[in-house]
């Protein structure tokens, strides 16, 4: 008979790394948000030098994104569990977008901010960049996956 197991979803172990990885996660996004509501030009500043989208949808993007950030993070962090889902899967479509377009600007040698936390302070992708996206990668996927019964 083969071994087999279950976690049940109210498992107090996956449901404090569920909660830890929401804190995390909305954190850095509310913060991200925080930061660049106020500064919109800096934001459009920054999307230019990835060189990746037109020139037409780099202002009505910077007013935006930060929004969308916020709102998925306020989701992911406090909704019920549909829209913390929800939040968790615009967060990490949006970190698989950064990471990516980070990449291919360090592939192309191009000069720019990452634009995290608004742009303009000097912040260049690394090894670091994509570090932190992937291990928030990892807690949107975490939020995103809580809620199914997980069987090996």
């Amino acid at each position: 008979r083969p071994l087999s197991f279950s976690i049940s979803k109210n498992s107090l172990p996956l449901r404090a790394i569920e909660a830890v990885s929401r804190v995390v996660l909305s954190g850095a996004f509310i913060w991200a948000a925080v930061s660049k509501i106020p500064r919109p030009m800096e934001l459009a500043e920054t999307i230019m030098g990835y060189k990746m989208a037109p020139e037409p949808l780099i202002a009505p993007l910077a007013l935006i994104l930060p929004f969308v950030e916020l709102w998925a993070a306020l989701a992911a962090l406090i909704g019920p569990k549909t829209a913390r889902r929800a939040g968790a899967l615009i967060l990490l479509i949006l970190l698989i977008a950064f990471m990516a377009a980070a990449a291919q600007g360090l592939i192309r040698g191009l000069d720019f901010d990452c634009g995290c936390f608004g742009g303009g302070d000097g912040r260049k992708p690394g090894v670091l960049f994509f570090l932190q996206d992937g291990a928030l990668a990892l807690a949107a996927l975490i939020i995103f996956l809580n809620g199914k019964d997980l069987k090996a």
